[in-house]
């Protein structure tokens, strides 16, 4: 009987729980639900993969000798370490094609496969990198993500988070037919041929969950069909998606006719109120700038929700109307205490960004402004 993993549950649970997000739910491919664990002296790597990705973590887990390759059930591995008290040893040995998990006086047995069953991506030959701090893009993509279209959306272009490098930095963009998200001049070091890729939805939000706020590197490997990402003990490698957004920089006002400040927290709890009201109805929210106040008004088939924010503004009474939810998003993905709205009188879009115009500058497009009469 081989001992693989030999370590605290706190260090095995980290481990496999930085690879499980690869993990597909959803496909039929028996292959798909597998962890791949590999043994090499020390080392124990875990991985997993989907059709748009794949993730490894590695961790000091095992005795220090020995090559051990085996597939086994991913999704019951992760629930029987995090089953086991956080202060026990476990240990898992491989004996006559099963796992032995031993925590206590507690002893599981799961079905494994030989690792060669296990199809690892091919390697692809990478054209240029990115290397930044984590925090750096762990921000950027938690302020552009949410403006990614759904999975409904028939362009697999906008399904997923837009990033180029250049020779001045980086830059990220999200959007849909409604939104967009773009952050530009992002400090990285590029080496190597500059790039622009899609990063598939998925992905972007498996590195969200994953990179951690401090200055580690993350180095970012791109190449013509995937891309690698590599930070701390975890690397994934994505597909890239065909295509890329329309013009996003010409898609942002050069001006705007009417431009207010307002606080951030104050507009973000109304408009959530507001979407209480709407529910998952994509109701329109009426914004109406009077003197020194911007009125909310949403009107859906439950009733009626009336808000009032201060603002400094001393021009014409206008009217204006967003997607509430689109509205609550933006908001909720700007971490600036205050932040600068700029409406467009002639239908355009929304411009939402921090006073100070720095990070990412935001757009959602008008609906139609309604009364309570046509709801």
């Amino acid at each position: 009987m081989e001992t693989i993993i030999s370590a605290s549950q706190e260090a095995i649970l980290a481990c496999v729980k930085a690879s499980v997000g690869g993990i597909d739910r959803r496909s039929a491919d028996p292959v798909s639900g597998l962890f791949l664990i590999e043994k090499r002296g020390a080392l124990v790597s875990i991985t997993a993969s989907n059709t748009e990705s794949q993730t490894t973590s590695t961790a000091t887990l095992g005795p220090p000798r020995g090559y051990t390759s085996l597939a086994i059930d991913a999704r019951k591995l992760v629930e029987i370490i995090r089953s086991v008290p956080s202060d026990q040893v476990v240990t898992v040995k491989s004996h006559s094609g099963k796992a032995v998990i031993r925590a206590g006086r507690s002893e599981f047995k799961l079905q494994t496969r030989p690792g060669e069953d296990f199809q690892l991506f091919v390697p692809d030959p990478y054209l240029g990198t990115l290397t930044m701090p984590q925090r750096l893009l762990a921000e950027q993509l938690e302020q552009v993500t949410y403006a990614m279209a759904g999975a409904v959306d028939h362009r697999p272009y906008l399904q997923g988070a837009f990033i180029r490098s250049e020779k001045l930095g980086m830059c990220m963009v999200a959007c849909d037919s409604h939104r967009m998200a773009f952050a530009d001049r992002l400090e990285v070091l590029v080496t190597g041929a500059p790039g622009a890729f899609v990063l598939p939805r998925k992905v972007a939000l498996e590195l969200k969950r994953l990179l951690t706020v401090s200055d580690e590197p993350v180095l970012i490997s791109v190449g013509r069909r995937q891309v690698e990402f590599k930070f701390g003990d975890v690397v994934i490698i994505s597909k890239l998606i065909d295509g890329s957004p329309p013009d996003y920089r010409a898609v942002i006002p050069k001006a705007v006719d009417v431009e207010v400040v307002v606080e951030r927290r104050v507009l973000a709890d109304s408009l959530a109120r507001m979407a209480v009201m709407a529910g998952s109805s994509p109701l329109g929210v009426n914004m109406a700038l009077q003197s020194g106040v911007l009125a909310l008004d949403l009107a859906s088939d439950n009733g009626e929700a009336h808000e009032q924010v201060d603002v400094e503004y001393a021009g014409a009474d206008e009217q204006f109307a967003f997607n509430v939810h689109y509205l609550t998003a933006t908001m909720a993905a700007i971490p600036a205490d205050q932040v600068e709205l700029g409406f467009s009188t002639k239908g355009g879009p929304l411009l939402v960004r921090s006073v100070d115009k720095t990070g990412p500058v935001h757009l959602v497009m008008p609906t139609r402004v309604s009364s309570t009469a046509d709801s």
